[in-house]
């Protein structure tokens, strides 16, 4: 009778596993985010399929279907999509791990997740579009010299994207302020402008956006600053922020 060992055994499951994050890589390049991705490189979404898998893993979730669905939201959404108090179809969502049958739960989060989306950023993603086109609209020395309060940053991000505003839950905006307040203590850039700039950030890319691989030149930009003041590691980081928008909206256009 063939026996298998507990060392050949592990050496099938890390294939398996190997396997299945190559075919999410090629799924991710090819079908789902082709574009997006490619800016990033093999190395950066690996990386971000594997902690996916592991997070989605460790709510209990283990069908294929459920595991892809799962690295595909932190696409969509941000790579903390699970714990972002803008979205509302979280609160049921992954983190509260599995419920009877998988397969009927994922396909609910997934419809929860899609109306979403449609709302937000648009059939052709054209609120998406305006929302950047609004962004883009001011320099970054005007932007950044606004009304600074919380209140004036809560209505200079409704008034950006009011799609995405109109969805939050009712104490989600308010959790971005405080959140984007204790980031700035976090990463010791007190300016003026700091909180404006994260919470903008956290309002359109997650709350998770400063760690998020995705957005690797957030990470890069403000370790390249970290000799200058605070508010001049802020605008950069605002100039290097609408740069991006600007390349995302050509993307946007060309379809």
């Amino acid at each position: 009778m063939l026996k298998i060992t507990p060392d050949q055994f592990d050496t099938f499951e890390k294939k398996a596993q190997q396997d299945f994050e190559d075919e999410l890589l090629k799924h991710l390049k090819t079908v789902f985010a082709p574009r997006h991705v490619q800016g990033l490189g093999d190395e950066r979404v690996r990386g971000l399929i594997q902690a996916g898998l592991t997070k989605a893993r460790s709510y209990g979730f283990t069908l294929r279907g459920s595991l892809r669905f799962y690295v595909e939201c932190m696409i969509m959404f941000g790579h903390e999509f699970d714990t972002d108090p803008m979205l509302p179809w979280v609160a049921g969502g992954f983190s509260q791990g599995v419920r009877g049958d998988e397969l009927a739960q994922v396909d609910q989060i997934h419809a929860s997740a899609m109306q979403y989306r449609q709302a937000v950023f648009g059939s052709n993603d054209q609120h998406e579009a305006a929302a950047i086109r609004r962004l883009l609209k001011k320099p970054v020395d005007v932007w950044l010299q606004s009304d600074l309060s919380e209140a004036g940053i809560l209505r200079q991000l409704q008034a950006v994207y009011p799609e995405r505003a109109a969805q939050a839950p009712p104490e989600g905006l308010t959790t971005i302020l405080e959140q984007s307040k204790r980031l700035v203590s976090k990463l010791a850039v007190q300016a003026p402008c700091s909180q404006g700039v994260l919470a903008t950030l956290m309002f359109c890319f997650g709350h998770g956006v400063i760690a998020d691989p995705q957005f690797f030149w957030i990470a890069e930009n403000l370790d390249a600053t970290k000799a200058q003041m605070p508010i001049k590691r802020m605008e950069s980081l605002a100039n290097r922020l609408l740069a991006y928008l600007a390349e995302g909206l050509k993307l946007l256009e060309q379809g």
